[in-house]
């Protein structure tokens, strides 16, 4: 199909064609949640919606991650590696794993947190990944090693998660 040339006014018109809606609905997620037809279009097809958000939202998340202030990315990075870390247990020796956890990933969680909000971080996160944490590229690392340790037939779930927590971002829900 032909796609107008001003997408995003045609997105937010509310005399965009159903069948055009939804096309453009997928690369333009944030445009279509926020067009007057999405109640509607939702409300009238729920499980379009939900396939639409199942088959794009790892993409939606790169996406979006990249246009995020740059702390928001970081504490929404730390949100995923939060969330999967049953996972990450799960998938070690108990010893190997408490001592692990301690000292590197719960506390860089925890770091990366303090980081962000300006407090003084341990020295071992100075030294080895506060640079990259000052940019983006470090928030999609961690949003990536996420989806890593998420178990093969949890992954779908956890990309929705991730990308329900950062519409929470989006819309300023998260302090």
């Amino acid at each position: 199909m032909l796609l107008p040339v001003h997408t995003d006014a045609t997105l937010l018109s509310p005399e965009c064609p159903t069948e055009v809606w939804w096309e453009l609905a997928r690369p333009h997620p944030l445009e279509a949640m926020s067009s007057v037809l999405f109640p509607l279009l939702t409300l009238e097809s729920p499980e379009r919606w939900v396939a639409l958000v199942a088959r794009n939202c790892t993409s939606w998340i790169d996406a979006v991650l990249k246009t995020l202030p740059n702390a928001q990315a970081q504490l929404f990075a730390a949100d995923c590696v939060e969330h999967v870390l049953p996972f990450y247990e799960a998938s070690h020796t108990a010893q190997v794993c408490a001592e692990l956890l301690e000292t590197t990933v719960r506390r860089s969680i925890e770091e990366r947190r303090r980081f962000v909000r300006g407090e003084p971080v341990a020295d071992f996160f100075v030294a080895n990944t506060a640079s990259a944490w000052k940019t983006a590229w470090g928030a999609q690392s961690a949003v990536e090693w996420a989806r890593k340790w998420t178990p093969l037939k949890k992954k779908q779930a956890e990309a929705e998660w991730q990308w329900h927590r950062l519409l929470q971002y989006l819309r300023g829900e998260v302090p």
